[in-house]
């Protein structure tokens, strides 16, 4: 299933809307190809037209639609048409479905019709099949035990217990797994034992869900106690993909508007010393899922952003916890503020807790929207995520998107999901842009992946949304910056440039540096061949950065002296706008297009900067050691800034320099902190020497941390004169889940044939001269025998894997 998450969660919650025929009828012709076709095929073989077989074909129609979009088809045969041995010759045909795995065709699994009377019945077998591994069916406490061993530090468990499969319950399980299995680890039980050790409600006797988890913690246990549904489940698991705790100020107005659909906590001071955070912690583990902390600094507050948030606390009240339950109000704890007490105040207004149903969304008419129906799954995925598109931004088909590409300039393609409100907010956002002045040489359009599923496949997109620039005689370049309008614009118009800006005097790098690029590469040339040097570069880097060229001999040399650039020749200056520690920095003599594009590769990120995984290669590239400060709430921009002007000097060869927002994304930055040391806590520097796998932690309080002593630690590290705090665990990149090696049983089987063979051709050597032909029939009798009863155990084997 190479299908992404936004992708398939998109086909979980439409499937059911759409209702054309995907059962198809195969004739005694096509059936090999059938069965070749996908991962799954279900096929019903009939003989007569009952009025129960009407009745069943009715529901197996019906179930098709809801599987193709996971890649499972439906087929029928009918036998007094198309024979099929040796399907149509069972006196019980029409009482099975015959599923056919991959890779398994000889081997089909029968589902007697007792166990599949319904679409959901159809539909969760049929999933359960296909998901055999991605979804674990276990049937003891010893399994859910080993499985949680097995995923500690891993991945995040959602364990389901069903009275019994093929229900509602069940199939919605299953296609919420299908969504979110690269994400979490799914597994179900029937046993009630298997569940012995986990949290209940005792008043409720039927299906239920648990959120083990695994990756930080000891697989502890929160039981799911909303229903088992489409969107309940989503909410859910989008939730935890939500950063557990944020932190108030800066006051994004998303934050609140989120809050409305979730539950939120508040905690209040002047300062969030380490029991306040400690409170939040164990906030977000014990109710992981179900609610955001918000960390509140209130003396960084001004009047209108307590405005914003709805509520105010007076200073001599300070610590304070505050609860805003899902479309209510806020709740004030009356409680001395420390972990126990926030814990059962919280716990105590969940208990009470009634929901409101979330106001209506009306909905007006669009080329891409797609009218509510009756089906409460698709009503529910709208008032949850889909939204119209009411945008000035034309929207594309197969006809018009490669007319549009060819235009002349630059042509900005948003490609989006209707259902997902990131790209909805983002072509909302670029609204302005339609009738911006400037766009003269830029088209914007749009592509809705839902109705040209084609048209995204082809350019490589399997997320949403993305922004990609089009121009002719260039290669298709993504948008990997800020989703903004502007910003988006702004790098259109770089990639539209025809040639770096001639630079005649400092008011033009002045103005150059105002349009608010955040990157410039400024070429101070001499010569005709080191203009076309140059020009060579910019072409290859197009788009990432503004590019100026300077060739009055006079002010390149000033600009040279000015900038530090040593001697004469081609020299390129990078103007970074958003290096607060290196703003500028000059090459040195540079011969060729490749060194001035190594050159930029080189330096173009920060000498400090935000970590995250899109300049992690680059930080690493050719640099095995890494400084990492984990920023907390207090004293944070005063570490950051000492170090900052020692990454600034480059007196570490081999040394990267970066910095982490603890809180921004508690989850991930948590599970890397402990990962280095279990008992810090931010803020916290490390030296994280990659290559040997070597982790040091910088010894002494970051308060009181100077250049001085931070360049002196770096160097005792490197000079290996200070003991590591310990070595990274090496581990294997493998898949969450072992699949079946077919080329190892393949030649597993060739290797028992030959052993077969050998032997009979080595008894047949030694007793006999060959010469008689009645022995030599009957040894090639019991060798045909003996193969065929292994390749049948082999099969038995795999069935009995199934």
């Amino acid at each position: 299933m190479s299908c992404s998450m936004r992708t398939a969660l998109h086909v979980l919650l439409f499937t059911s809307v759409v209702r054309l025929s995907h059962n198809i009828k195969i004739s005694n012709t096509e059936y090999e190809e059938f069965l070749s076709s996908g991962e799954l095929r279900v096929i019903y073989f009939y003989k007569d037209i009952s009025s129960h077989v009407k009745h069943f074909l009715k529901i197996f129609e019906e179930s098709s639609t809801s599987l193709v979009p996971y890649g499972v088809q439906l087929g029928t045969v009918f036998c007094r048409e198309h024979y099929v041995s040796p399907f149509c010759d069972k006196t019980d045909a029409e009482d099975n479905l015959y599923v056919f795995r991959a890779g398994w065709e000889d081997i089909p699994i029968n589902l007697s019709l007792d166990n599949v009377y319904s679409v959901d019945s159809i539909v969760a077998n049929a999933m359960q099949l296909l998901l055999l591994r991605e979804t674990l069916l276990l049937v003891t406490l010893e399994k859910r035990k080993l499985l949680e061993r097995n995923s500690r530090r891993t991945t995040d468990v959602i364990f389901a217990y069903f009275d019994k499969l093929g229900t509602r319950e069940h199939r919605v399980f299953l296609e919420v797994a299908f969504a979110y299995h690269d994400k979490f680890q799914f597994a179900l039980t029937t046993k009630s034992e298997a569940t012995a050790d986990l949290p209940k409600d005792e008043s409720d006797n039927g299906p239920k869900m648990w959120l083990l988890q695994c990756k930080l913690e000891d697989c502890s246990p929160i039981l799911y106690k909303d229903q088992i549904d489409v969107v309940p489940m989503v909410m859910f698991l989008k939730m935890l993909s939500l950063p557990p705790i944020i932190q108030i100020p800066p006051l994004v107005p998303s934050m609140l508007n989120a809050g409305n659909a979730l539950h939120q906590v508040y905690i209040i001071s002047n300062a969030l010393d380490q029991e306040l955070n400690m409170t939040a912690a164990s906030v977000v583990k014990k109710f992981k899922g179900i609610l955001q902390v918000v960390l509140v600094e209130a003396d960084k507050l001004q009047l209108e952003d307590w405005v914003t948030l709805g509520f105010s606390v007076s200073p001599e009240n300070l610590p304070a916890v505050a609860f805003r339950l899902q479309f209510q109000g806020i709740t004030m704890m009356q409680r001395k503020v420390c972990s126990s007490n926030a814990v059962d105040f919280i716990a105590e207004k969940l208990d009470d807790y009634k929901k409101v149903s979330a106001p209506d969304i009306s909905f007006s008419g669009d080329e891409d929207k797609m009218l509510p129906s009756t089906d409460p799954i698709y009503e529910a995925a709208w008032h949850t995520g889909g939204h119209d598109v009411l945008t000035c931004v034309p929207s594309l088909s197969d006809i018009t998107f490669p007319a549009t590409i060819r235009k002349g300039g630059v042509a900005v393609i948003v490609f989006y999901q209707p259902w997902d409100h990131v790209g909805i907010a983002l072509l909302q956002n670029m609204e302005e842009l339609c009738q911006d002045k400037l766009m003269k040489d830029v088209t914007i359009a749009r592509v809705n992946c839902w109705d040209w599923t084609d048209i995204c496949q082809e350019n490589n997109v399997y997320e949403s949304p993305v922004v990609k620039f089009f121009k002719r005689g260039k290669f298709p370049v993504r948008h990997n910056k800020l989703l903004d309008g502007k910003v988006i614009l702004n790098a259109a118009f770089l990639f539209n440039e025809k040639g770096p800006v001639l630079i005649k005097s400092e008011t033009d790098i002045q103005e150059l540096m105002s349009q608010g690029h955040p990157l410039i590469l400024l070429g101070l040339v001499e010569s005709a061949v080191q203009k076309n040097v140059y020009q060579e570069a910019a072409d290859v880097m197009t788009g990432q950065a503004a590019f100026g060229s300077c060739s009055d001999v006079t002010l390149a040399k000033m600009l040279a002296t000015r900038y530090q650039c040593s001697d004469s020749g081609l020299h390129a200056v990078l103007f970074k706008q958003d290096d607060s520690y290196e703003p500028v920095v000059c090459s040195a003599v540079l011969t060729s297009a490749s060194d001035i594009i190594t050159f930029m590769q080189k330096h173009k990120i920060p000498v400090l900067t935000k970590l995250d995984p899109s300049n992690l290669p680059q930080l690493l590239h050719e640099k095995q050691k890494l400084i990492i400060l984990f920023s907390s709430i207090e004293n944070s921009d005063r570490s950051r800034d000492v170090v900052g002007k020692v990454a600034a000097k480059h007196s570490f060869t081999g040394v990267s320099f970066a910095w982490i927002d603890f809180y921004e994304n508690y989850e991930r930055n948590s599970e890397i902190l402990y990962a280095y040391n279990k008992e810090a806590t931010p803020p916290a520097l490390f030296l994280v020497n990659f290559q040997d796998g070597i982790i040091y932690q910088y010894p002494h309080p970051l308060s009181n941390m100077c250049e001085l002593k931070l360049n002196s630690w770096i160097s005792d590290v490197v000079e290996e004169r200070v003991s590591p705090l310990q070595h990274l665990t090496q581990t294997l990149w493998m898949q969450r889940v072992p699949a079946i090696n077919f080329l190892d049983l393949m030649d597993e089987n060739n290797l028992n044939r030959n052993r077969v063979r050998n032997r009979f051709v080595k008894h047949y050597s030694a007793t006999m001269s060959g010469s008689d032909p009645n022995v030599k029939r009957l040894l090639e009798a019991t060798f045909r025998e003996e193969s065929n009863f292994i390749a049948r155990k082999r099969k038995e084997n795999l069935h009995d894997e199934l």
